[in-house]
């Protein structure tokens, strides 16, 4: 009875060890390796009032480069779009990350978004390379109401990409139809996650040049770089190649839209002929170019 007595608290605290790592793991967000010629620095800054925390990757010994925020959905951070800012910041940008200040509050957190590309265009943050043009905007699920709200009548936005958005209500549907600037809407499959597909709505609402297409086949956390097991859990599996069918069309729309890339613009155009997608609905992609300054 003694060795009983003794012998299980021990299996019970174990037992209880055991389950707080496996708890720890299925939040726990894998980190992204930096790409060749990246560097990324974290600042506390101060958006709408409030000081949180943003990611920014810049092309290592660039003078000039293009300017892009990335937004993280609900209830997700900065650390499920790594893999964005680092994309980007390869490709030429620099790319600001942040922990949007709060949960639900698109609009606010819209303003944090339009705030922090105005710091980037105004050489505000020191250290990153002096950015040219207008910005893009990259919101995925919650975050594509976010920088929706962030881009509407936002002279400074130049393009406007969602991660499988949601609409997010009237508020949301009347942001994207104020938007006449080149946009891209990528979709995953409808499920509860994104508002049932909702995205679609913002592709019939948006006035401008567009490309929406759904990644066949993929979870609402296909959208996001990377996902962690919870995320998984509730939106299903995800795979780097439905992910990189994301990025492919993602790169491309921005590319295209603020560096006036003919190669981004020809696999926009192609998009119809890729047996990844479907529902491909195209408008006006050869304004896929830089507008004004």
């Amino acid at each position: 009875m003694k060795r009983i007595l003794v012998v299980v608290p021990g299996i019970l605290l174990l037992t209880a060890v055991a389950a707080g790592i496996g708890i720890r793991s299925l939040f726990r967000t894998p980190g992204i390796p930096l790409p060749t010629g990246v560097v990324l620095r974290q600042e506390r800054l101060r958006l709408t009032d409030r000081e949180t925390t943003v990611d920014l990757y810049a092309p290592a010994g660039a003078t000039q480069a293009h300017a892009a925020v990335v937004a993280h959905g609900f209830p997700r951070s900065r650390r499920n779009m790594a893999g964005w800012g680092a994309m980007l910041a390869a490709n030429g940008f620099v790319a600001a990350v942040p922990d949007l200040p709060t949960r639900a509050d698109h609009r606010r957190n819209g303003r944090a978004v339009a705030e922090l590309l105005d710091m980037l265009r105004a050489g505000s943050i020191p250290g990153l390379p002096r950015t040219v043009g207008r910005g893009a905007l990259l919101g995925m699920s919650a975050g594509g109401v976010t920088t929706l709200h962030a881009a509407a009548g936002n002279a400074a936005v130049g393009c406007w990409v969602g991660l499988d958005p949601v609409l997010g209500g009237p508020s949301g549907r009347r942001a994207a139809a104020s938007l006449d600037i080149p946009c891209a809407i990528l979709r995953a499959e409808p499920a509860p996650w994104n508002e049932q597909g909702s995205a679609e709505l913002i592709a019939k609402a948006v006035r401008g040049p567009m490309i929406s297409l759904r990644v066949n086949g993929a979870s609402h956390c296909d959208a996001e770089w990377p996902a962690n097991r919870i995320g998984e859990l509730a939106c299903g599996r995800t795979d780097p190649s439905r992910g990189a069918v994301f990025q492919r069309y993602a790169l491309a729309a921005v590319l295209a839209a603020l560096a006036d890339d003919a190669g981004a613009r020809d696999r926009l155009r192609a998009a119809p002929a890729d047996d990844r997608v479907t529902g491909v609905g195209t408008r006006d992609l050869d304004s896929f170019r830089p507008a004004g300054p």
